[in-house]
């Protein structure tokens, strides 16, 4: 490389797209100061150029991911390149995306707390107001009738970028221990001052779904920071937007990542089961209301998404709270009658981490009580009208995970379904699909054993199996 630097100013775009390559693979070895030496102007000349601005705004994302203070003496320069990178509106939207998480980046090395409160300051100040003068146009060019309105599109670039870079500047997945020495947190600094200008756009978009997705992204963003700062004033903030904002995945992926990101130890520390599992009730009401009325399954899917993953790795929340997971249950048997695959999916991964998974704890019995007998007979209503496809292999999952771990719950629904239907068309399913064959058989099986499956004569049975 410090041979080739000389070629840099009379370079080709082909040759420096492959410079910066090189940089990119070897990214994760570059914490020498003689290595960026000679990566920093390759970067910056790269970045002068629409050719290769792809390549440059990869490569700048890559050497200062690792927010080493090594660094530093490129900093102003790395940030000025970057910051006038993310302007240019000729460029595409991922590389001016990547160039904004490299700003963030650069601000969370910056070890003096007033230098970074300012820089922040100064990355915030022309997006927030450029945010609210094209809120402010909505009227005048709003009148598209396909897509996204123009004024939509520009609002979508402008929080994208804002995202970014709340996101990077979180370093929450910082190889170095880069947080100790904070004040304040700078996502805090971030949040502090663009939620106000946010939630005006919100108001003068008139409360549209879109605009809610995308402020939620941004606290989303910047949700380790400020559950570090304050635990309660989050859980607090997150609660106000699942009362006041339009129902959205955004809106439902940040109650998932508030209850993640609170964790384990602080929830019991704190005593915090209370206003969690409040969240938790208040978004599944929302979903449940959302879905009588518009039966939108990409916002059941994304539920029932958060559903599984509290199931894996938030159990102590699942167990310990007041989180109403019987209406969960009911939301998950209206995903098992959905069209979507995706849907039905994301139902037997949440179904599947209760009745299997979790089948030793006593909430997983008391739902399989409650709800296990509903659930069995929806599974097998969807088989009788739709006998074959991989709706009915995911939702096959969950009826033997309930057969298998919960018999006992749901002997006497098994004893009401039509017997020898219930094993041709477990089996027939199965013969479609090999990879379910083997946990099938062994379902029958299991029923047989139980005595939940009252056979015929038993040449009929083998005619059937076989």
């Amino acid at each position: 490389l410090q041979n080739l630097l000389p070629l840099v100013p009379r370079h080709t775009p082909k040759m420096l797209c492959a410079l910066l390559d090189v940089l990119i693979t070897y990214s994760s070895e570059i914490h020498h100061k003689q290595l960026y030496e000679v990566a920093v102007p390759i970067v910056l000349e790269g970045l002068r150029h629409a050719e290769t601005a792809t390549a440059a705004s990869h490569a700048l994302n890559e050497i200062t991911c690792h927010r080493e203070p090594v660094i530093m003496p490129w900093a102003d320069a790395l940030f000025e390149a970057a910051l006038h990178f993310a302007d240019r509106t000729d460029l595409q939207l991922q590389d001016r995306q990547s160039a904004m998480r490299s700003v963030g980046h650069i601000v969370s090395i910056l070890p003096d707390e007033g230098k970074r409160h300012a820089v922040i300051t100064a990355v915030l100040a022309p997006r927030l107001n450029t945010l609210k003068a094209i809120s402010g146009n909505r009227d005048n060019n709003s009148s598209v009738s396909d897509g996204l309105s123009s004024t939509m599109a520009s609002l979508f670039v402008e929080f994208s970028l804002l995202t970014h870079f709340t996101n990077s500047v979180n370093f929450r997945h910082s190889t170095s221990e880069a947080s100790s020495p904070y004040r304040r947190h700078p996502s805090c600094i971030v949040m502090e001052q663009c939620y106000p200008s946010a939630l005006e756009v919100y108001q003068s978009s008139g409360n549209s779904a879109d605009v809610a997705h995308w402020i939620c992204s941004l606290v989303d963003a910047s949700l380790f920071g400020l559950a570090s700062e304050d635990t309660v004033q989050t859980i607090g903030l997150v609660g106000q937007l699942v009362q006041s904002f339009t129902l959205c995945k955004g809106l439902i992926t940040l109650v998932q990542n508030c209850i993640m990101i609170v964790g384990e130890e602080r929830w019991r520390t704190m005593q915090l089961s209370g206003p969690l599992s409040e969240l938790f009730n208040r978004i599944t009401g929302a979903v449940a209301i959302n879905y009588r009325r518009t039966a939108d399954e990409d916002l059941l899917e994304t539920y029932l998404r958060m559903c599984h993953k509290l199931s894996v790795n938030c159990w102590w929340f699942c167990t310990g709270g007041n989180a109403d997971l019987q209406s969960a249950m009911e939301l998950a048997m209206l995903g098992a009658q959905c069209k979507e695959i995706h849907v039905v999916r994301s139902t037997k991964l949440f179904l599947t981490s209760v009745f299997g998974k979790q089948k030793r704890s006593d909430l997983s019995h008391q739902l399989a009580s409650t709800a296990g007998p509903g659930i069995l007979i929806a599974c097998f209503e969807r088989n009788e009208v739709e006998p074959l496809g991989q709706n009915v292999e995911a939702l096959g999952d969950v009826f033997a995970a309930l057969v298998r771990y919960h018999g006992a719950a749901v002997r006497n629904s098994i004893a009401i379904l039509p017997q020898h239907q219930l094993v041709s068309e477990l089996l027939e399913a199965a013969v479609n699909n090999a990879r379910q064959f083997s946990t099938t058989w062994k379902t029958i099986n299991m029923l047989c054993r139980k005595g939940a499956l009252q056979f015929p004569p038993i040449s009929q049975t083998e005619t059937t199996m076989k």
